[in-house]
This record gives C-alpha cells, structure tokens and sequence, in this order.
C-alpha cells in the first residue's frame, strides 16, 4: 500500500510525476515489487476535480498497483471518483476516514455510499490520538510524552479529542474495558473493527524512538 500526495511525502500534487515518485519512495520502504493498494490522500484541483485517477491507471496499467484507494474524500468525490476509476478501468476498493469512538462522522454519509459501491474503510486514528488509552485519566494526568502536554507541563485542551469533557465521558469506558478483561485502547480498536464497513484500522506512533513507542492492542 501506498499513500500518494499526502502532506509531508515532498508530493505536492497528484500529477503523473509525483505518483511515481510516492510509488518509488513506498517500494525502496518497504521493499516491495509492487503495491497492492495505491492511496490517493489529495486531489489536484488545479487539472480536475480527479486528477488522482488517471495516474493511478497508469500504475495499474504496468501493472505498479493492483487497486486504488482514496483518503478523506467526501460522499460526491467518492461517488464522482468510483463511476470515473469504473471507466478507467480501475477498482476503487477502499475509502480512508478517520474513525473512532469520538468522531463517527462517516456513519451518516460515507458508509452507506461505500456499501452500496462495494467499497470498505481503512480507518486512521482508532485510538483519537491517544485519548482512548485512557492515560490522561479524565484529564488529571498529563504524559510528560504526550503530543499534548504543553512546554509548562499542562495538558493542550483545544483539541477536539483532549476537551475536559470529552476525557471525562473517556473515563466511563473503562469499568467496561476492565469487565472485559481487556485495555481500554484495545476495546476503542475492536469497536472500530466491529463495523461491517471496516476492513482495518491504522495504528500509529507520535515519536521515532522504539522504546518509548506504546504497543498496539494486540488483543483485538
């Protein structure tokens, strides 16, 4: 899998050129010959509202990638991008929301859709960025690690997921974490993993360092 035209990848628009440069640069990470699945994360708006999808057919045409993908797309763009992949002659197999506990805003719109074109999620941000570990513990304890803990040791409440009141209702879960036998972070995966949309969650880490690196629920 590859995700191409993402922000911070040195790929600024999703022309032909910088598609195969994010090909290249995914096949010397990962070693691998071929991509399975190629993400488009932006579209070019500057060429069509599209302008993912006739470089992704030109991959698939060598045979670079097997299936395509897109990445926060909204309900249109993904009815728009799957008639026009139809056409290319690309399979459009995966949308890439993010989804969570706290932020289910794809359930009302995206889902439905995908369903109905046969396509699944591949959900980023299970855990809401750590907040569904339950390490802030309603928000009386502040990591000193934490992406969220200011330079004076506070903890950055403006974020959505790091409000007071959403830690609070955070704490709730974890009486039926605990029931289950299982951690907190693990059950906020499953319940991701329990939409019949959902074909994956996306784990990820904050800090390079290894040993400072939090497992990802393995009990899932």
């Amino acid at each position: 899998m590859a995700l191409l035209g993402a922000e911070g990848h040195g790929i600024g628009s999703v022309s032909v050129d910088n598609v195969g440069a994010g090909r290249d640069a995914a096949r010397h990470l990962l070693n691998l010959g071929h991509e399975r699945i190629a993400f488009i994360g932006i579209r070019d708006e500057e060429n069509s509202n599209f302008g993912g999808v006739p470089p992704l057919q030109r991959l698939i045409g060598y045979r670079e990638a097997l299936e395509s993908g897109v990445s926060e797309w909204t309900v249109e763009e993904i009815r728009a991008g799957a008639a026009l992949a139809s056409e290319l002659g690309i399979q459009l197999v995966s949308s890439q929301p993010q989804y969570n506990m706290l932020w289910r805003v794809i359930e009302a719109e995206v889902v439905p859709v995908c369903e109905e074109l046969g396509i699944t999620q591949v959900c980023w941000s299970p855990l809401a960025q750590g907040a569904l570990t339950g390490k802030y513990d309603g928000g009386r304890s502040v990591p000193s690690s934490s992406r969220f803990t200011s330079e004076d040791g506070a903890l950055k409440t403006e974020h959505k997921f790091i409000q007071p009141l959403v830690l609070e209702r955070v704490e709730k879960l974890k009486p039926i974490a605990e029931d289950l036998g299982v951690p907190l972070a693990t059950l906020a995966v499953a319940w991701v993993l329990a939409n019949p949309n959902v074909s994956a969650a996306i784990g990820g880490a904050s800090r390079r360092d290894p040993a400072k690196v939090e497992s990802f629920p393995e009990r899932v």
